[in-house]
């Protein structure tokens, strides 16, 4: 999604099965609160439709408010699980 000359946001999604999958739904942070992102998910989702999708999956970081607000205005309500992941640093 195009902010004048700039990229203002950007996704992705693969269809598969009748799922959309979203991933990497990102919104430069200068051009933050503009509706850019919304309009980005709500265009794959179109899109996605059109391919033959019936059901939107994605995933969020929990502290991730902003998104999960954004997420749940566009109908993704449902939490389905959580999960965690494990580091280690190696020296």
């Amino acid at each position: 999604m195009r902010d004048g000359d700039a990229i203002g946001a950007l996704g992705y999604g693969v269809v598969h099965g009748g799922w959309l999958c979203l991933e990497a739904v990102a919104t430069a942070a200068e051009l933050r609160g503009r509706g850019l992102a919304g309009r980005v998910v709500s265009a794959l989702m179109a899109w996605a439709k059109d391919q033959g999708a019936q059901c939107v999956c994605l995933q969020t970081q929990a502290e991730n408010l902003s998104a999960q607000a954004l997420y749940h205005r566009l109908g993704l309500g449902r939490e389905l699980y959580r999960y965690h992941y494990r580091r280690k640093t190696l020296s």
